[in-house]
């Protein structure tokens, strides 16, 4: 149930990923002129480029992400090997993780769009500027977040479950 909802949302986020894509090539049309063959070459090239550029971008996400998911995959693997409490708990705790690591990676993406600016001005002093805060701020949110996780702690297992084999796993988390 769970990995076929997993699949679908992914496969959604592509479709409508896609959507988007398709729709900003197909809006920047190419103008009519004397030599429209020539203004359709020079278009797909710049689509083309455009679209380099997006795949090199997107490759270290899709690194990370599947990294992750195959750590991800490797953990549940291990936990298998105790017993089907174990891996319960391991399914609610990697969980609860994720959620808050795909909180924390928000500020990752907020930190690379504000970078790519600065950079593009060639300005120093913004991208040390904006490096700092950035770093400040993921610190703070770090923070935030630990103290987060350390109140909800002893009810994160109830929260979750009722199995008592279950629940003595996750409190030795």
């Amino acid at each position: 149930g769970s990995a076929a909802a997993m699949g679908l949302s992914q496969v959604s986020g592509a479709l409508v990923y896609s959507y988007y894509l398709r729709k900003r090539f197909s809006s920047s049309s190419v103008e009519k002129s004397k030599d429209a063959d020539e203004n359709v070459d020079k278009n797909m090239l710049t689509k083309s480029r455009i679209i380099a550029t997006i795949v090199k971008a997107n490759a270290s996400m899709i690194l990370k992400q599947g990294s992750l998911l195959f750590t991800w995959a490797y953990a549940t693997k291990s936990a298998a090997k105790f017993g089907a409490a174990q891996v319960a708990a391991h399914q609610v705790a990697l969980s609860f993780w994720m959620v808050f690591a795909y909180i924390l990676d928000a500020v990752s993406v907020s930190a690379q769009i504000l970078l790519s600016k600065a950079r593009t001005r060639n300005s120093v002093d913004e991208v040390r500027s904006v490096t700092k805060f950035m770093t400040s701020v993921a610190i703070v949110q770090g923070l935030i977040i630990a103290l987060i996780i350390a109140g909800l702690a002893p009810y994160v297992p109830s929260f979750f479950t009722t199995d008592e084999a279950v629940i003595a796993q996750l409190k030795t988390l």
